[in-house]
């Protein structure tokens, strides 16, 4: 999930609570299989992960030469 810059500490621990909250239930799990969808959680942050992919697949974009039309 994301949430604006600044979002005060106890609406993003709260935000947090209800995603996992919800997350967990049975009625969502079997939702998301029905969608071949696996869901996943860790302990790493977002912004680590997403400059990870980044550099991951601007590198292939790069190498590949596409180009945006």
């Amino acid at each position: 999930m994301f949430a604006p810059a600044g979002l005060p500490a106890e609406a993003s621990k709260r935000l947090r609570e209800e995603i996992g909250r919800i997350a967990a239930s049975a009625a969502f799990r079997d939702k998301l299989g029905d969608l071949g969808v696996v869901p996943a959680s860790g302990d790493e942050p977002l912004a680590e992960f997403q400059q990870r992919e980044l550099e991951k697949w601007g590198k292939a974009v790069r190498d590949s030469g596409a180009q945006a039309n």
